[in-house]
């Protein structure tokens, strides 16, 4: 009896081994799957990093064509990108703000420019995966700028000499539908929130978070918030529920957040994270998100 025990311990034991195992080569396979998709994205974008780190302190720019990002901080506030509303592209993605108004248009809560350059997504739904993309239809789309076709904002461009002769030297030809779209997305990439916080912590500066905001980033952890608030821009690289899962890095510059419903962080965690968060928790997440 005693015998027959013994093996039916140690077949449990050893069938309790087999499935430790094969759990742990799934997750040892997981991570470095993860790990290799975080590298390949910096890589990308041209950001230091091996992709172990769940989190990366921002740089200043992003690589880039200096002489197309100057054309581009130029286009940002040339009227001539729109038509009839005269509208420019600073006259809703206020860089104070963290590149939105806080307004709504057509609708539509402005989305955050500072930064955008680390996401893979774009508007509200997420369709677009492309900022030069992005772009287009912000210049096209008679909702925002209204200028036209492409091909027409930039005809517009082009009779200005000096311009057209800043083009010829940043693109090596004048004006036109893709080297103008272009010159604005290499804008973009000058403008992230470098400098929070957040990343003077990551960079191993001591104090620069408080010891309320580290509590905030470990539950922001344990709270899998990661799962799809991820990459640089700790989001702006998913689809969920048909709606684009928003980036958090610089969320701490906005005034009002999700679809332009709420003006309070703390309002917002009353639906997310998963699970219930004491008051004491939530004032902590949100000192970590503002330090963003």
């Amino acid at each position: 009896m005693k015998g027959r025990m013994l093996r039916y311990a140690l077949t449990a034991l050893v069938a309790a081994l087999a499935v430790w195992g094969v759990v742990a080569v799934h997750n040892w396979n997981a991570r470095r799957a993860k790990v290799a998709e975080r590298r390949a994205e910096l890589v990308r974008l041209g950001l230091p990093g091996d992709g172990t780190s769940d989190f990366v302190p921002l740089p200043a720019i992003l690589p880039h064509n200096a002489a197309a990002a100057r054309i581009g901080a130029d286009l940002f506030t040339d009227k001539r990108l729109a038509r009839a509303s005269r509208r420019t592209c600073a006259s809703c993605h206020w860089l104070n703000m963290g590149g939105t108004d806080g307004k709504m248009h057509a609708g539509r809560l402005t989305r955050p420019l500072v930064n955008a350059a680390l996401a893979t997504r774009f508007l509200g739904d997420g369709s677009l995966t492309n900022i030069v993309d992005a772009v287009a239809l912000m210049i096209e789309n008679g909702d925002f700028a209204g200028g036209g076709t492409l091909g027409e904002v930039a005809a517009r461009l082009a009779a200005d000499e000096a311009m057209a002769a800043r083009f010829k030297l940043a693109y090596s030809e004048p004006p036109c539908a893709s080297n103008m779209v272009d010159a604005i997305a290499q804008f973009s990439r000058t403008l992230l929130s470098a400098g929070r916080p957040f990343d003077r912590h990551q960079g191993g500066e001591p104090g620069a978070l408080g010891a309320q905001e580290l509590v905030g980033m470990e539950l922001f952890k344990s709270r899998r918030c990661l799962k799809c608030h991820d990459g640089p821009g700790l989001g702006g690289t998913k689809v969920h529920e048909g709606r684009k899962v928003s980036a958090l890095r610089g969320l701490g510059m906005r005034k009002v957040y999700l679809s332009g419903k709420y003006s309070d962080l703390g309002a917002v965690l009353m639906n997310m994270p998963a699970g219930e968060l004491e008051e004491a928790e939530r004032a902590a997440f949100v000192a970590f998100l503002r330090s963003l």
